[in-house]
């Protein structure tokens, strides 16, 4: 009965800010320019022999990370040979012993022992998209085993936490850690809790108290919320990281979680200043890309097709990395990492080409 309340109360509270996407408004904005380039680019500068793509230019290692955008970019464009590729390569390099998707490769190829959540429910949003496209293709099965594996090692009490860690050896069989009692609020990816909990009812408590603390972290101080501490039972904030802060509004707006009042902070932060930064004053091309999906959803259309504009700031005009969205320091160094990249896409996806039906 206590755990029946505690559903009706965090049901009721995810009510309070449903609406619809504003995706129903078919906006349609100018077709953008460097989506060719940045495609080529990548190829040619971040894709390794193995067929993934480098974590940066200058950081020849893989991530769980830039894999899950890759998949959810091919399963957002109905490409069913590169998604069929990306599975593959998911498979034959990711999967860790536990179930889990390692959260990192060395340059080696060496799996790192621990995952993070957010990644691997990337991952699954990746396969329900491909599952509904392609319901005759074989994607349910890896698609149930990586759910299983999450529901089992990254919850606890029925709430997400942010990954686990294991063990292993040639003589000892696999022991699981849960090495965090925290979750940080921009790791719930509700797009593939939401989907999940309509297919495997063990989701749906899940769902509900893990939103009820991604809402509140949200709307209790006025400060950006990164996470919550079970153990100390309190939120933890980070005013510099925007890049979490734009993750955490993108995937609540997505599902039609609308908090208006950050919609119109950052709006018209943007259309009166001309840029987004964080305390330091740094603006950040992922950040960008997420707050134009973020203000769209928001009906802030104005703002999102200026923060979608703003992405083209951050074109490399001339060197190796032509084409590719970056940063150059004052010395002329240049860095690109393929997460940038790889969101700018799927906000072009998006925001040009496909409605999401949730």
């Amino acid at each position: 009965m206590k755990r029946l309340k505690m559903l009706i109360l965090n049901c009721i509270c995810l009510s309070m800010f449903l609406c619809n996407p504003a995706y129903a408004n078919n906006i349609v904005l100018p077709s953008p320019d460097w989506g060719p380039a940045v495609e080529i680019g990548l190829e040619r500068v971040l894709r390794a022999p193995n067929g993934l793509l480098y974590t940066r230019n200058d950081k020849k290692t893989f991530l769980s990370e830039t894999h899950s955008l890759e998949m959810e970019l091919a399963a957002l464009r109905g490409d069913l040979k590169r998604f069929k590729t990306q599975v593959s390569l998911m498979q034959k390099y990711f999967v860790s012993p536990s179930g889990l998707l390692a959260w990192e490769l060395s340059s080696t190829g060496k799996k790192a022992t621990s995952n993070a959540s957010i990644d691997d429910l990337r991952t699954c949003y990746a396969l329900l998209l491909a599952d509904e496209l392609w319901p005759k293709e074989n994607f349910k099965k890896p698609l149930i085993t990586l759910a299983e594996k999450i529901r089992i090692y990254n919850t606890e009490n029925d709430t997400l936490l942010d990954g686990a860690s294991w063990k292993q050896s040639w003589f000892k069989p696999l022991a699981i850690t849960k090495n965090t009692s925290e979750l940080t609020l921009s790791y719930a990816d509700l797009r593939a809790m939401k989907m999940l909990a309509k297919r495997d009812e063990n989701w749906l408590p899940i769902l509900v108290k893990t939103s009820g603390f991604v809402i509140t972290g949200l709307f209790l101080e006025e400060k950006n919320a990164w996470g919550y501490s079970f153990e100390k039972k309190e939120f933890t904030y980070n005013e510099e990281n925007l890049i979490n802060t734009m993750l955490h509004l993108h995937f609540l707006s997505s599902i039609g979680i609308i908090p208006t009042s950050y919609g119109r902070k950052y709006a018209i932060e943007l259309l009166s200043t001309g840029k987004i930064t964080d305390k330091s004053g740094n603006e950040n091309i992922t950040v960008y890309a997420l707050a134009s999906l973020f203000f769209k959803d928001c009906g802030f259309d104005e703002a999102a097709e200026k923060a979608y504009s703003k992405l083209s700031d951050f074109i490399i005009d001339e060197g190796k990395y032509k084409g590719l969205l970056g940063y150059e320091q004052e010395d002329k160094t240049q860095t690109v990492w393929a997460f940038d990249n790889l969101i700018a896409l799927i906000a072009r996806e998006l925001l040009y080409k496909v409605k999401i039906s949730m």
